[in-house]
């Protein structure tokens, strides 16, 4: 979003006179802040404009605190993709998107920094959490407001990246972190499933609440059997073989 040059300034600061644990951010030295955050916490959403092909853009974006050393020499924090707040080409009916923005806040997009690492999947874990909660505001809102809704429909895509970027390494002794990757997917169940708990209220009587999945996650490591998939990858080897290719090595799916 931003092929201009834009600079930021950072203060850090003692909230209590002792430590440093606050990061704030600045558009210049003269301006008031524009958001701020301690260590360990995430920022409030920070409003702010970048440039793109000459043009100002509203934009909004979070920062997430990742260490500071306590006499200030030094600082971390994960900044979140920038949201385009002023690109509403994907909203329909003409002005929802708008609507959304000023009652539920500007979508939150998934962390990614560090993974496989506990702060990494931590902070990943916490943009998540923030999606879902933009996900229920806006099903409620969208709910009650065109409240002769016969079909409500959405896709949330946690899960199916959670088993991309673990599941390989969640198998036993696949990974140096593979229990934590195992819980890691868990926990992504668990954040989805307060989506559906929020949706329980709409069950009227009339109404009926469908989860369904676009494809199976399946392991891959090495030496892993997947039970069931025998035939598959038999199918797949037999397949190969009469194409004239030579099958060195089976992998399950």
């Amino acid at each position: 979003v931003n092929n201009g040059l834009t600079r930021r300034y950072i203060l850090l600061t003692q909230s209590e006179g002792k430590v440093y644990d606050t990061v704030s951010i600045y558009k210049n030295k003269k301006s008031v802040s524009i958001g701020q955050a301690k260590n360990g916490l995430w920022s409030e959403w920070i409003y702010d404009k970048y440039i793109k092909e000459e043009d100002d853009i509203k934009v909004g974006y979070k920062i997430r605190v990742m260490d500071i050393a306590e006499d200030g020499s030094a600082a971390k924090f994960y900044l979140s993709h920038a949201t385009n707040l002023d690109d509403h080409s994907y909203d329909y009916p003409k002005g929802v998107g708008q609507e959304l923005l000023e009652h539920v806040g500007p979508f939150m997009n998934f962390a990614t920094i560090d993974r496989y690492t506990e702060l990494g999947d931590e902070i990943c874990m916490e943009s998540w959490e923030m999606i879902m909660d933009w996900h229920i505001k806006a099903a409620d809102y969208l709910m009650e407001k065109y409240n002769d809704w016969s079909l409500f429909y959405t896709h949330l895509h946690g899960i199916d990246l959670a088993n991309h970027w673990y599941i390989n390494e969640a198998i036993e002794d696949s990974h140096p972190r593979w229990k934590e990757n195992a819980e890691l997917i868990d926990r992504m169940y668990e954040i989805n499933d307060k989506f559906v708990v929020a949706m329980l209220k709409y069950l009227d009587g009339n109404s009926n609440i469908f989860i369904t999945s676009d494809h199976a996650a399946i392991p891959r490591s090495v030496g892993y059997e997947n039970p069931g998939l025998g035939e598959i990858s038999g199918l797949n080897a037999k397949v190969l073989s009469e194409l004239g290719y030579t099958v060195i090595n089976e992998v399950p799916g």
